[in-house]
């Protein structure tokens, strides 16, 4: 099955989820870090693999990436310790700085503009 691949905007992060092989469901995947364009990879961590997802990279060679098992996590490679994302948060996306993502069984985007430390609702209108 396919991966994820999460680029910063000025293309030197990466942060990507591999793929894995069909039938597979159980086993870990690697979460790897590049901050040189994906000349060289560092495994960060590895998780069950239908369980995490949306990779996303940042200019300062940090990234996010949401895990969504029994222990939610916001893995946060390059930068440390995972948080607990909101409980409700479906999956990441990011435009610059901002992340964001949408609301699960609900009609509201949930936002960061810190890396994901803290987010807000937003109901758009």
């Amino acid at each position: 099955m396919g991966g994820e691949l999460g680029v910063s905007s000025d293309g030197k992060t990466l942060v990507a989820i591999q793929g894995r092989k069909p039938g597979r469901m159980d086993d870990p995947v690697p979460l790897r870090l590049s901050t040189d364009r994906g000349e060289h990879w560092t495994t960060v961590a590895a998780r069950t693999a239908p369980y995490l997802s949306s990779p996303v990279a940042f200019d300062n060679g940090t990234g996010l990436a949401l895990f969504q098992g029994k222990k939610r996590e916001l893995l946060r490679p390059g930068a440390g310790a995972p948080f607990t994302p909101p409980a409700d948060l479906g999956e990441l996306a990011r435009v610059g700085e901002f992340v964001y993502g949408p609301q699960y069984n609900g009609d509201q985007a949930i936002t960061s503009t810190d890396h994901g430390k803290t987010w807000k609702y937003f109901a758009p209108r």
